[in-house]
């Protein structure tokens, strides 16, 4: 840091008068240092100083701004370019994150749902350039092919996964907000007793020890086949924990 006075002649006069500069280098963008020679407004060695401290403090601030604004550039295009498209990381979704962490429905089911319809459809987008309007344009294509709004929804939980997880892997920036569609309440139609009796009536064999279990204990389907499951280990004599 450099305060000092300095001579001034008047061409006209001849007077000489004294005045204070600031006279320092700063380093700016890309390496190079600049000097800067400036008089403050302030015509004291205090005054002087004190514009000297401020108007570097300005000039590096600005200098890490310049310098944070190109980091995030360099990192964005650095994320761009490895961005994978649907389609390519459609596999390495179902293999290294499916299969580890879902049941093998899920995952047969997520597939079915990345190979019929995601890909086809967004396949040769970047998973960066699946935006709102790309979203909103495959809901308005499904519905036109008769789709279900349900359907059409657990389409969308599985692209939103996807690309949550290509997020998290740091392939691809801050994923679009996925607008689900309304779907209406569902109607339940319940067999009464009657039903119930001449259901087990006309089965036979498995199926009625699965219906009657159903109907008297109220098991979903996945529950069901997990009995049905265990059952066959324990007569095979495998036991489970």
């Amino acid at each position: 840091m450099s305060v000092r006075q300095q001579r001034r002649r008047d061409p006209t006069t001849g007077r000489e008068t004294m005045f204070w500069i600031a006279d320092f280098t700063v380093q700016i963008p890309g390496g190079e240092r600049k000097r800067f020679r400036e008089v403050p407004k302030i015509q004291t060695r205090r005054g002087a100083e004190t514009y000297e401290r401020q108007r570097i403090a300005e000039l590096l601030s600005g200098r890490l701004k310049e310098d944070r604004q190109e980091e995030e550039k360099t990192k964005a295009e650095a994320i761009k370019a490895a961005c994978p498209s649907v389609a390519s990381f459609a596999k390495t979704f179902i293999e290294t994150y499916a299969v580890p962490n879902n049941k093998p429905s899920e995952v047969q089911s997520k597939k079915m749902i990345l190979d019929l319809h995601l890909v086809p459809a967004l396949g040769c987008l970047r998973l960066d350039e699946v935006g709102p309007g790309e979203i909103e344009h495959y809901k308005a294509e499904k519905l036109r092919d008769g789709l279900s709004p349900k359907t059409i929804n657990n389409h969308l939980i599985v692209l939103r996964r996807m690309l949550a997880v290509a997020e998290e892997w740091g392939l691809t920036g801050r994923i679009s907000r996925v607008r689900w569609l309304r779907v209406p309440d569902s109607e339940f139609d319940f067999l009464t007793f009657e039903e119930s009796n001449q259901l087990l009536a006309t089965a036979e064999g498995e199926w009625r020890t699965m219906i009657l279990v159903a109907a008297k204990v109220g098991l979903r389907q996945g529950e069901l086949l997990a009995l049905r499951w265990l059952r066959t280990c324990r007569a095979r004599h495998i036991w489970l924990p």
